[in-house]
């Protein structure tokens, strides 16, 4: 894709495109409709997954020793990782000039705070958009909340996916004014939506749970209730799709407590894969935490929208901005954080009447058609984008 007459060309940064989770990030700039993306990495992943017509200029991508030269001057000179020059490479610059850019997007407060000499040198407006770890566990640190403040004075737009993120930045130091709430977006023409699950012959509820294996994510609770609730309703299944940090103890959890014979972990899927596992399911089950490290979901996890918009309902905890990306006792039933006992009862309320699983779909379906579509949200963005073009140059 090159720069198309009377669309402003916006440089996205990020240090990689994409991880395999960022369906969100990937939506956001395939989908541009009104500006033109370039992309601006250390390096593109997961390209089969995420295909792009978009350039992705992988600054260091040309000199096999680059990043190796970068790391080891770094190191003589004792500079912090997160403090390396990412993105000030005289690539950069060129091609900010060859595709006419009009303004800089930084994905992560860590990325914005990368792009801030980039931003200083170029005279370019920039919008950071925080996404959950960086706005949850980084200002724990004092280097870090000094850092944040240098970009919240400098940067112009701040946009957060919901309302708790938003006065989390306003906590921070970000003034207010400069924070605008976008929200998540999915392309709704990828999920069908289903009255009832795909359930294979002989085969009991499925309950499903989907995300990386980490403490703020809260597996260990969605298994105590599923333990709870095969007391009552003996023949649920537990499917976990994800990887992380944690798998280890995850399995041997599930082993100490008996629970090999209905809960299966699949590991890392592919968002196809994600996908049709949502059609299979009879809820899927959210019941993200605050780690103790202060790790938070920030916003919300997208997930919650694909179930919607597939039909699924959902158990989840009442957890960052999980409740204002879904409709309380509509779509989604809720629970304190590591609350098991509650989230057990709320699976077998769900699981056992089957009007209740088809209209929680039904109103789950209808929220995201009106607050979640993905074209909307780019169109709010991209109305951000123009207004900091304009004022550039008025």
């Amino acid at each position: 894709m090159t720069s198309i007459p009377g669309k402003s060309t916006i440089a996205h940064f990020r240090r990689s495109f994409f991880e395999i989770t960022e369906t969100f990030l990937y939506n956001q700039i395939s989908r541009a409709n009104g500006t033109t993306p370039i992309c601006i990495a250390i390096k593109r992943k997961n390209v089969d997954a995420f295909p792009l017509d978009t350039p992705v200029i992988e600054l260091y991508s040309w000199n096999p020793l680059a990043v190796w030269a970068r790391r080891l001057s770094a190191r003589f000179l004792r500079i912090p990782r997160h403090r390396e020059p990412v993105f000030e490479h005289p690539r950069t610059y060129r091609e900010i000039r060859k595709h006419r850019v009009s303004v800089l997007h930084s994905h992560f407060g860590f990325t914005g705070f990368d792009v801030l000499p980039v931003k200083r040198r170029s005279g370019l407006p920039m919008v950071t958009t925080f996404y959950g770890y960086d706005v949850s566990v980084l200002p724990r640190h004092e280097e870090w909340r000094h850092n944040f403040s240098r970009l919240f004075r400098d940067g112009e737009v701040f946009t957060a996916e919901g309302p708790v993120m938003k006065s989390r930045l306003v906590e921070l130091g970000c003034q207010p004014e400069k924070v605008h709430i976008v929200k998540l977006g999915i392309c709704l023409e990828k999920y069908r939506f289903r009255n009832s699950p795909v359930r294979e012959p002989g085969r009991g509820p499925r309950v499903l749970f989907c995300g990386r294996l980490t403490e703020k994510k809260g597996l260990e609770y969605a298994l105590r209730a599923l333990r709870r609730s095969r007391e009552v309703l003996d023949d649920i299944e537990l499917h976990i799709i994800g990887d992380g940090e944690l798998r280890s103890e995850i399995e041997t959890f599930i082993v100490e407590n008996q629970m090999t014979s209905y809960t299966f972990l699949h590991g890392s899927q592919s968002h196809e894969r994600v996908i049709d596992e949502l059609q299979k399911a009879d809820l899927l089950i959210v019941p993200s935490v605050t780690g103790s490290d202060g790790d938070t979901e920030g916003g919300a996890p997208t997930i919650l929208l694909e179930a919607q918009a597939c039909g699924v309902p959902i158990v989840a905890s009442r957890h960052a901005d999980i409740p204002n990306v879904v409709v309380e006792g509509g779509s989604a039933l809720l629970s304190d954080e590591r609350d098991d006992s509650m989230l057990a009862k709320n699976i077998l309320e769900v699981l056992r009447d089957p009007q209740c699983r088809s209209r929680m779909g039904d109103v789950g379906r209808r929220f995201v058609e009106q607050h979640h579509d993905v074209s909307s949200q780019i169109a709010k963005l991209e109305e951000i984008y123009g207004q900091l073009a304009e004022d550039r140059f008025s």
